[in-house]
Parts: C-alpha cells; structure tokens; sequence
C-alpha cells in the first residue's frame, strides 16, 4: 500500500456540512490498487495505447493539494483515494487521462466516493459504474459532462449519502441534486470550486443550517425544503448571492425570514409547511421583484404588506388560520396579481372589491365551507373553484328550438338527459357556435342526429371546462369532423362515427366537470388537469368502463350510479376528504377497481354496496389509529386493499369480514412492537402481506397465513438473530423481504420449504457466515446479504441450498467466497 506522508484532521468541515465522522480502523493489508466491484474485477481495456505513468498522477495529486485545502479530509479517505487514483490501469486509455482538468475532476468524484462509501451507499453497486476500472467517468451513474468532458451536472439524489465531502476544481458544475439523502448538520460552501453552479438541491435531508453560499455567484435556485431549520432564517450580502431567483424553504420549522431584501433578483419565495403565525411585508424588507410567493400550511391568522409585491402573480394561502372576513382591496392587493389561493381556511366572507386585483384569473376557495363572495367576485372573467359553490349560476331548465335541423339536435338531447347541474352561461355559448352551420363538417355527418348530439356535448366541455389557459383552444371548435384525432385532439371515433375513447389529460381543463352520455363511449381520461368540484354524470354511456379523473382537485363525485359497466375508476390526487360516504347514486356497484390513494380522506362508509369491487387503494391519506374491518366498509369480494402511507397502528377484524383478500398494503404507516397475526385480523386468504416501513420489532403467529407467498419486512426495527419457527412464519412462502434491518443471524429458516427468494440486505450480519440446510431451505434461489459490512468470509455446507444460483455481495468490501460456493452457477468468487 501506498502511504501519504502528510497527517490530515479526522474533523471533517466539508461543503456539506459540519461534521463528527467516526471511521474504523484501516485493515493492515488493505489496497485499493486494483478497485474491485461486485464480487469481479473489470477487465482493462484493450488498447495499444501507453498507460498514463503514475509520475504523471503523482503530479496531479500534487497540483491539487497546492492549490486546494484538504485538511477537511479524514485521512484514511484521503489515503484510500489516492491509492486508487494513482494506479494508471484505473483510468481511460483514450486521451481523456492527459487533459489534466479531466483527472482532476476524476480525483474529486474519488475523494467524495471514499469519504460517503464507506457504509452503505448506492454508488457502490457495479451498476453505478463509479470506480470501475479504466471506466470514464463522464459515464457513471448521476455524472453529466459536457463535450470537452467537464463536469456539469452531479445527480446524486437518493444514493444514503451521509458524510461530508469538499468538491474541488468542478469550475464547469451548473446542477448539484443532493436531494434525499442523509446529510446532517449545518451545509457548507467552503470555496469557489463550484463558481459555475446555478441550481443547488439538498432537499429531504437533516440540515440545520446553510452558509458559504456567497461562493456560488452564479447561484439562481436554492432547494433546502424538507429539512430541520428552525427559528430566524437570516439572509446576508456575506451568506447569500444576490442572484438567486427562486428559493425553496418549506417543510422546516421556520417562523421568521430576514435580509430577503437583498435578493433584488428574487421571483420566488417557497416557505410552506412552516411555522409563521404572522407575516409582515415592507417595502424595504422583500424586493419587489417577487412574482411567486407560497405561505401554505403555517399558522397564519394575518398577512400585511402585499401591496408592495408590485410583480407579483401567485399568493397561496391554503390551510392556514385566517378566520371571518378576508378582504382584497387596491390598497392591500397589487394590480399584478393573477392567482389567490384560500383553500382549507375558516372563512366566512370573502370580498373583493371591484378596483382590486384586475388580472385576477384565478381564485381558489376549495374546502372554506361555502364562503360567501360579494357579488364583483362572480361577475368576473376568472375561474373560481369549487365554482358551483361559490358562485351558483343559473341552471339550464329548458330550450326551444328555432326550427332549425341543428336546434331540434339540442332540444331533442335536452329531453334525454339530465342538465340540471350545468349552468345557462355555459349551454348559451356551446349553443351559439353549434347553431351556426358553417361550423360543422359538409360530408353528411351533419345528416346523423348521434353524431351532431355528441359533437354538442363535445361544444359544451369546451364551453364549461376551457375558459383559462385550456391548450384545447386552438384544435376544437373548428369545422372540421371532430372524429379527426389530429384537428380534434383526443377524440377517437369508431368506424360509425360514434365517440369510443376521449382523451383529455393533461390539457389544463378546469371548473366542474359534467359528463354527457355518449352511446359508445368505453374510456375516459381527464387526468393531470385542474378540474375542481363536483364530477357530475349527468347522462348514461352503457359502454363506459374506465374513467381516470387522478390529479385534479375534485372533491366529490354524483350520479355515477348509472354506469352500469363501469369498472376502473380513478379518483387518486384529489381533493376529497372527511369520510367519504359510497351510495348507489354516486358510485356504480359494477366498479371493480377504484383508486383514491393521496386525497385527504379520514374514513371510507358504507363500502359494502360496491359488491364488484376487487381492489381499493386508500394509501397516502389521513387513516389514524386502528383501522377497524367492518361488514359495512368494505365488500367480501374485495382482493386487494392498498391502506400504506397513513397514520395507522393497527388492522384489526379483517380476517372476520375479508375472506377473498389476496394483498394487503400496510408499508410506511405507524405499527410498532411485535406484530401479532391472528385469523381474527388477518385471513387466511392473504398472498402478498407489506409491512415495509414501519418500527416493528417482531412478528408472531404468521404462520396460519397458509396462502402467503410475499412477505416483505424492509425498513422495520428488527434486531439480533431471526428465529424463523412455525409459529411466526408459513411454510408456504417463496419471497421474504428482510433487508434494511439490524439483524445479526437468520436461523431456522430451513423449514421454508418453498422459499426461493431471501432478501437480508444492510442488515448487521458480520464474520464468518456459514450457509447450512438448517437455516436456509434447499429450493432457495437468490440470496440478497449486499451492504453487510462486517462479513468477512461467506461459506456453505455441502448439503445446503443446492439450486442457489444468485449470491449477491455488492458494497462488502473483502468478503471471501469460499470453497463450497465457487463455480456454482451465476456465482463468481474472488481470486
């Protein structure tokens, strides 16, 4: 081993951050020479070129160190980098190894890889493609470089980065994403090493703090939401540069902001999910510059000052405190304004007075318990959601026709169905440009009264749901047959010219939806709009079985009893909350599948009616508690029921009133302890059982799920060795799911007689483990120990899993493969 002579300080002060970092001890033998990866060694390149001479990478390693500060760097890092730095197999034989910017930026990306990986990190997979021998880096995973082969873009975004790291000579760097890792402390720039950086992402970490952002002048986007910052968030010449535009502070625990003044190029200023109880805005504290401004889910009760955002386009102001009257005048509001956001506040009137806000567009009220308006508020040309609450109009009753072929179309589809909630301002548009016949196709088609009934429904969608922003503007309501998918966009008809699939995701669609009835409609698609309301079905189409409503801001849905074939209904990204009630009237009992995940539901009613119903998705919601299985809330059909990423502790009765369920979701909510499975609770039925992401410690009387073949336990809390025994696991299981535990054994596990996949991943297993037909059953085909760090050695009894064929080892550094395992097929052993 290569030995650097300089002593370097174990207090590790990096550009993430300030850091203790505890490092064991070095192995007295250990090299990093020839970088191993995986359990093989990747084969030099062929080439007739002469390798770079390690006189040459002494030589960058020294330029570096002349001009940079390593002291940040503990020393066995350093050393480790640069004994594998300076082994000239381990770089490209191309030319790339003599631009010495290029090995530079290559000792960089080592020096961070020795300083994060030592524990488990995901750049260590083979896949990731970092270190592997005589590999470019421009090429590994999260790596973007530009043509001159300079770094530009770091993507290291959920790789458990934990530990700190100074990135050096990366002049070129314009994208750091450091999101969703492990960084802790406070976040540090120590120098200008990244003087090109334009956008900066250390989200979803555990920071405390953030300073040396004055050496990134280029800086223009700061992402620090998710975080743990706290109290004053102090803005500073000597801290901040003043070319940020956009900064991203929500989801910490902030109840003041100073100094952002003096971010004179500011546009847009996130601190959602905070703690601000008042906000105050002067003209000398926050530039004027501001066009977005996001203060949802504080403790707001006040806000002053507005008026002085001269630029400013967007106020959020959802779930907040503010309570009674909430006024929007000249003197409070800039002109500029566009959209004003109020959901979720204890509102009783809203006015705006009629010289306030002109470019006003969009008003959002969603969830304030139908709050007044005065009158100047719906006389407006702006969409206000929920509209029909807000701002009821005046409701189509009747029509009579002129006399015309085209009038008698909408006189005859008004007696077929239900207009009641679609408001007279709306049906007059869609009516005044149906009327006109030079509007509509001259190949016959006007001759077909189905066909001209649904091109009236297709005039009124335009009219009610594309009034702002609606990217259906330009292809619709021309004279061109509307069956024409290119001049139409989303219209597909068949070959009788009948409606079959409509389209229209993604199309900016907004207000209440109401859904006509087309003869031969089969699928339709509104998803990622911004729809709000009521989704009304105003009208039968017998042949509809699929409607995908996700991501919009609907908050409830009626009348789709009457869709007697409906069978896939996707409600997820919504709006609805409370206890959400399921009748006949509303919810068709054909429904088989129906999604409703990320809304803000508290509970499900009267399920028991959708006697169809197979699977249910309720994850991502605001379920607390136990969850107590009743026969009213949910039908014994149901299969599949998906309840993860709530606030539940408990499952209870479903082995009473479940009996066909075949997968039950319950990964990332709040179970603790040892899990107790009794037929009671959970039935019998069960194929596929998720529990990942909870704090359970242990499992009992899993062992009566006879039908279980998936069992996933990842990410929970348990610890030391695993005794598998009758009781607490079935016999009948292929796939266990172990990993990302702290588990020191696996015992017992033999009588898993059909087992073929065990997952035991960064767990705590170390030493010397022995494979026995005891603990490990002999129909096992993959076995997962990746990220054991203290295994040192992994052996296996003649008579043990004789069909094991995969044996995963990455991110255990030294693990010997013995005698027993080499040359069992899809299993490599180290020489």
């Amino acid at each position: 081993m290569m030995k650097t002579k300089s002593t370097l300080v174990l207090a590790l002060i990096s550009f993430f951050g300030i850091f203790v970092v505890a490092v064991a001890e070095p192995e007295p033998e250990a090299t990093y020479a020839n970088r191993e990866v995986g359990n093989s060694v990747a084969p030099l390149s062929k080439t007739s070129r002469s390798l770079i001479t390690t006189s040459t990478l002494e030589e960058v390693v020294a330029s570096m160190k002349e001009n940079q500060d390593f002291s940040s760097y503990n020393e066995d890092d350093l050393r480790a980098a640069e004994e594998w730095f300076l082994v000239p197999e381990n770089h490209p034989n191309d030319g790339k190894e003599e631009d010495p910017h290029y090995m530079k930026e290559r000792l960089t990306l080592a020096l961070m890889y020795f300083a994060n990986c030592k524990e488990y990190c995901k750049l260590k997979y083979r896949s990731s493609g970092w270190l592997v021998r005589a590999s470019d880096h421009c090429l590994w995973s999260g790596v973007a470089c530009n043509s001159a082969n300079e770094i530009t873009k770091l993507n290291l975004r959920n790789r458990k980065l934990s530990q700190s790291f100074t990135l050096f000579e990366l002049d070129h760097l314009r994208v750091l994403n450091l999101n969703s890792n492990n960084l802790s402390g406070d976040f540090v720039v120590a120098s200008f090493s990244m003087k090109a950086l334009r956008k900066l992402l250390v989200s979803r970490n555990q920071l405390k703090g953030v300073s040396g952002l004055q050496y990134l002048p280029e800086l223009k986007s700061l992402h620090l939401f998710s975080n743990i910052l706290q109290g004053e968030f102090t803005i500073s010449k000597d801290t901040f540069p003043l070319s940020i535009q956009w900064l991203n502070l929500k989801q910490n625990k902030l109840t003041k902001i100073t100094g952002v003044h003096l971010l004179t190029n500011l546009r847009g200023l996130d601190l959602s999910s905070n703690s601000f109880e008042r906000f105050v805005i002067k003209k000398e504290t926050f530039p004027p510059t501001i066009k977005w401004l996001h203060l949802k889910q504080n403790n707001l009760t006040t806000i002053t000052g507005v008026n002085f955002l001269t630029n400013l386009k967007g106020l959020y102001l959802a779930d907040n405190s503010f309570e009674g009257e909430f006024s929007v005048t000249k003197d409070n509001f800039p002109d500029s304004l566009e959209s004003l956001g109020l959901n979720r506040n204890a509102l009783i009137y809203l006015n705006i007075d009629d010289d306030a806000v002109p470019d006003l567009r969009n008003l959002f009220l969603i969830g304030t318990n139908n709050v007044a308006v005065n009158k100047e508020v719906c006389d407006r040309n702006m969409y206000v959601s929920p509209p029909s609450e807000i701002c009821p109009c005046e409701k189509v009753e009747s029509y009579a026709s002129d006399g015309s072929v085209v009038g008698g179309i909408i006189e005859s589809l008004l007696k077929e169905q239900d207009f009641s909630s679609y408001c007279q301002d709306n049906f007059d548009t869609a009516k005044e440009w149906f009327l006109d016949v030079a509007n509509h196709p001259s190949d016959g088609k006007q001759n077909d009264a189905n066909y001209m009934k649904e091109r009236f429904i297709l005039a009124l969608i335009h009219s009610a749901n594309c009034k702002t922003k609606c990217t259906l503007e330009s292809s619709w309501l021309t004279a061109k047959d509307h069956c024409d998918a290119v001049d139409w966009e989303g219209v597909q008809c068949n070959e009788e010219n009948e409606i079959q699939d409509l389209d229209l995701s993604r199309n900016g669609l907004n207000g209440s939806f109401t859904m006509f009835g087309f003869k031969s409609l089969t699928i339709l698609k509104l998803w990622d709009n911004k729809l709000s309301g009521t989704f009304t079905v105003a009208g039968g189409s017998p042949y509809l079985s699929n409607i995908g409503l996700g991501n919009n801001r609907v908050a409830s849905i009626a009348g789709a009893g009457v869709l007697m074939n409906l069978k896939y209904l996707y409600l997820s990204g919504n709006e609805f909350s409370g206890d959400l009630t399921i009748t006949t009237n509303d919810f068709s009992t054909s429904i088989e599948y129906l999604m409703l995940s990320e809304n803000r539901l508290t509970g499900f009613i009267n399920g028991e009616v959708l006697t169809n119903l197979r699977a249910i998705s309720l994850g991502y919601n605001e379920f607390v508690g136990d969850l107590i299985i009743t026969e009213d809330k949910f039908p014994s059909s149901l299969m599949s029921l998906h309840l993860s990423g709530n606030k539940l502790t408990g499952f209870v009765d479903g082995g009473l009133f479940l009996p066909n369920l075949k997968q039950l979701y319950l990964s990332d909510n709040e179970l603790t302890g040892k899990i107790h499975i009794t037929a009671k609770d959970y039935p019998a039925s069960l194929l596929l059982l998720m529990l990942n992401k909870n704090g359970l410690s242990g499992i009992s009387g899993g062992g009566i799920l006879t039908n279980l073949n998936k069992l996933i336990l990842t990410q929970n809390q348990f610890e030391g060795k695993l005794t598998v025994t009758s009781d607490n696991f079935p016999t009948t299981i292929k796939l266990l799911f172990l990993g990302e535990n702290e588990l020191t054994g696996f015992i017992g596990g033999g009588i898993l007689k059909k087992l073929k996949e065990l997952h035991l991943n960064d767990n705590k297993f170390a030493g010397d483990l022995v494979i026995t037909a005891d603990d490990y059953p002999k129909r096992l085909l993959k076995l997962d120990l990746s990220a054991n760090k203290g295994l040192k050695s992994i052996n296996a009894d003649s008579d043990a899993v004789p069909n094991l064929n995969t044996l995963n080892v990455e991110d255990i550094d030294g693990v010997i493969m013995k005698e027993e395992l080499c040359g069992r097929s899809g299993i490599s052993c180290r020489d």
